[in-house]
């Protein structure tokens, strides 16, 4: 009973993120701030939701005494499921220039893979613990809304904390024989998933980098007359 009930979640979440697109789609410019309704709105709630794990891990001071909390952990993850299968869906039909193959259906097509092994392996609890990696995206995506609120360097921040630093705390962790025993069941499946996304997210930050250092370059240009 409670896993059909956890996968209505997922019908129910789609349900809610298609409404809350329809409602903020006439209030933006473009299909750029289209592409990032969704985006913004799932990565609030996965950020908000990362928050009771992340006060174990840093309340216990140890990833094992993360509580599994199977009733928010995988209604969590379910949602995030609906977000990637949304956001394909919309992106096909409202803003298809700005979904591309890497960051569009290769990633969504391979995080839907990894958080239905999360869920299947009763490992939601670690997959919404790094989700306090989702923090960056948020800032993003309420800087491409709202312009105004635009801070490159709370961005880069935030980026460098979450998905460099904690993301590369989180790769050694789940390598270490007692964390792997007691939380993955001696499986390395999640040490080696968040392995092979930390390199994306170093490239991603070499590249917020390298923006900072153009747009500084070009600020020190003195227009001529």
């Amino acid at each position: 009973m409670a896993s059909v009930a956890y996968s209505a979640v997922a019908f129910e979440s789609f349900v809610a993120l298609s409404s809350v697109y329809h409602v903020c789609a006439p209030r933006v410019d473009g299909p750029k701030q289209l592409s990032w309704i969704l985006t913004t709105a799932a990565s609030c709630v996965m950020t908000l939701v990362s928050m009771p794990f992340l006060w174990d891990h840093v309340t216990t001071k140890t990833l094992q005494g993360v509580q599994t909390r199977a009733t928010l952990a995988v209604p969590a993850c379910r949602f995030f499921q609906a977000y990637l299968f949304s956001d394909l869906l919309h992106g096909v039909v409202y803003y298809r220039s700005h979904l591309t193959l890497s960051t569009g259906w290769f990633h969504h097509t391979i995080y839907l893979l990894i958080v239905e092994i999360a869920i299947r392996r009763s490992w939601a609890h670690v997959f919404c613990l790094a989700c306090l990696l989702e923090l960056p995206t948020f800032i993003l995506g309420i800087s491409s809304l709202y312009p105004r609120l635009r801070s490159n360097i709370l961005f880069a921040a935030s980026f460098f904390t979450t998905r460099l630093l904690y993301h590369a705390f989180l790769c050694l962790s789940f390598y270490a024989p007692d964390n792997r025993r007691i939380i993955a069941g001696g499986s390395y499946v999640p040490a080696v998933i968040f392995t092979l996304a930390f390199p994306m997210h170093v490239m991603w930050f070499v590249g917020c980098v390298n923006g900072f250092i153009r747009r500084a370059r070009l600020a020190k240009q003195v227009p001529t007359s």
